[in-house]
């Protein structure tokens, strides 16, 4: 076999492998590890295809993730890496490769312009990184806007802005009903004393207007929202004196509908929603008085939603970072006994814990952007706040 020289990205490594045919079926072997690798070649459509069942050293079939040229599988293993095995059409040449994708955290800078900084809110807007008020060291709730293009250096918007808060929801819609093609929007959150339900629009990041004083769900804080089908959606969270479990979206921050006034995941605040393949994806949080959560659930319409996860995989937490990234869902952090992991699933059911994460850290800002997972901000104490920003490159 010819191993030719291949220019490898985005961490990829080749490993030495000595090729042993069997009939129709090639074996292949890693020396460095000592695990084998069953290719064969399908004549129905010209792929290369892995072999149906188990494999040994926790490696299980996986999507086809790419890697060029005619011919590519890919094995994943259960801690979180990849094998891909990648013939070139024409020189026959194998490759195995692998990375660890949400491992090799990275940190771009230990003292961002935005200070310390939690319960801030977060959005990719005008191809740029956003964080939206939040808890600094000066004020419980502020009302400044950052951005970044490259995560190293942040300028402070100079305009007219929303009100103070923190623990709010952000979202971007698009649309030509936009004057730039997209709007951003800042709603609810708690401005240190109660808890908002006003709406905030800007078409620039810099000037904000209030389109709505009142939403009908009600003044909350620590809700879980999300963009889907480019509409906003708020649910559950805390008010006053209640925790909801109401869900509640809009096309454009003014007029809202109710989805239901009661979903069947229990009541609760500091919990994650995120938005992948048609789906809405509750992820944990808190339901005083009996604690932290660990549960999943799934939603096509916001009304209608599917228990995956009953607890147990992840453990429970609250306050939690989660973004979509390299069509997979993830969680890293949050408030709980030792959340210090990260952890990554396809279909919001099945789950796996990377190697590495960051460290400690909740109430964070957590985005993709630039091919990457970029965490903003945070607390990794009861006092203390980072300032510290890191991301894991992905290129």
């Amino acid at each position: 076999m010819n191993y030719g020289t291949w220019s490898l990205l985005g961490g990829w490594q080749v490993k030495r492998v000595t090729n042993k045919v069997v009939g129709p079926t090639n074996l292949f072997y890693n020396s460095t590890n000592s695990n084998w690798h069953i290719v064969f070649y399908n004549g129905t459509n010209g792929s290369l295809d892995l072999e149906a069942g188990s494999y040994s050293n926790g490696f299980s079939i996986s999507t086809l993730i790419g890697g060029g040229g005619r011919f590519s599988n890919a094995l994943r293993k259960s801690d979180g890496s990849y094998t891909l095995s990648y013939a070139r059409d024409g020189a026959n040449t194998m490759y195995l490769m692998n990375t660890n994708e949400g491992s090799n955290w990275t940190t771009v800078n230990s003292s961002a312009a935005f200070g310390k900084r939690a319960g801030a809110a977060g959005a990719v807007f005008n191809s740029a990184m956003w964080m939206l008020g939040g808890t600094s060291d000066a004020s419980y709730a502020t009302s400044d806007v950052y951005s970044s293009t490259d995560g190293n250096t942040w300028s402070a918007a100079s305009g007219t802005p929303f009100s103070a808060r923190t623990l709010q929801g952000a979202g971007v819609l698009t649309g030509t009903q936009f004057t730039n093609g997209s709007r951003m929007f800042v709603f609810g959150g708690s401005d240190g004393t109660i808890p908002l339900n006003d709406v905030w629009a800007s078409d620039d990041g810099a000037n904000w207007t209030q389109v709505t004083s009142a939403a009908p769900w009600g003044a909350r804080w620590s809700f879980g929202y999300t963009v889907f089908n480019n509409e906003l959606w708020v649910m559950g969270g805390s008010g006053a004196s209640t925790t909801y479990n109401d869900v509640w979206h809009s096309a454009d921050g003014v007029n809202w509908t109710q989805a239901t006034a009661s979903a069947s995941w229990a009541v609760r605040r500091d919990f994650e929603v995120l938005s992948k393949d048609g789906k809405m994806f509750l992820i944990g949080g808190n339901n005083a008085p009996t604690g932290n959560l660990g549960d999943v659930w799934s939603s096509t319409d916001g009304a209608t939603w599917t228990q995956l996860v009953t607890g147990g995989v992840f453990g429970t937490r609250h306050s939690h970072q989660t973004t979509v990234f390299d069509d997979k869902l993830w969680i890293y952090g949050g408030q709980e006994n030792t959340a210090f992991d990260a952890w990554y699933s396809y279909d919001g059911k099945n789950w796996t814990r990377t190697n590495n994460s960051p460290g400690y850290m909740y109430d964070a800002t957590m985005l993709t952007y630039n091919n990457a997972m970029w965490i903003l901000g945070g607390s990794s104490g009861n006092t203390r706040l980072e300032s510290s920003l890191k991301s894991v490159l992905w290129t």
